[in-house]
């Protein structure tokens, strides 16, 4: 008879993401994996096929959960430029908050060379999903005449992603609230004239 599964998937997920989100994919044993989600290694196999299979489905979780929101603000309705500035206030809050701990994305970008394929494209997908979100807002913002038709919005949004992610970076050193509302909007005004 085979045995039932004695755990919640989500949780064993949020506890491998924190430890991934912490550490880095290099920087987390195997070992630290199945003691942070309380599964044995034949379980986690099992379940994920692999380290990197385990960290697909966080990357995933993360995205579903964490980038939700976002994804909200940025596809209200109507689209405009008010999107993108209710972002990154949303963005400003959260990197200066004491419960910063930057981007699982970004810093999974920055270990690019110490991952498979498969764990980047996807990586890059999800980063390619927030650079056409921007895009999205960047042309509604052209029709209602919030930006000159002369912008090239394409690099805008390709533009308003390194922001992003440089950010993120930015989060990791607790930069002040009042320092990052600057440079965004420093940003904002030159995609704006």
């Amino acid at each position: 008879m085979p045995r039932v599964q004695e755990y919640v998937r989500e949780e064993v997920l949020d506890a491998a993401t924190q430890l991934f989100w912490e550490k880095g994919y290099k920087g987390t044993s195997v070992n630290d994996l199945v003691e942070a989600m309380g599964l044995n290694k034949q379980s986690m196999y099992k379940e994920f096929g692999s380290k990197d299979g385990l960290f697909l489905a966080c990357i995933d979780n993360y995205v579903s959960n964490t980038t939700q929101k976002l994804s909200e603000i940025l596809s209200r309705k109507p689209l405009s430029f008010e999107n993108i500035e209710a972002f990154f206030e949303n963005r400003v809050a959260y990197l200066s908050s004491e419960n910063c701990r930057s981007c699982l994305l970004v810093n999974t970008a920055v270990e690019k060379e110490l991952l498979c394929d498969t764990i980047n494209k996807r990586t890059q997908t999800y980063l390619t999903f927030q650079e056409e979100a921007f895009l999205h807002c960047l042309k509604a913002a052209q029709l209602n005449g919030e930006i000159p038709k002369s912008k090239n919005i394409k690099l805008m949004a390709k533009y308003l992603l390194c922001f992003l992610e440089g950010m993120n970076v930015m989060g990791k050193t607790n930069p002040s609230k009042k320092a990052l509302q600057l440079l965004v909007n420093e940003v904002l005004s030159t995609v704006r004239c």
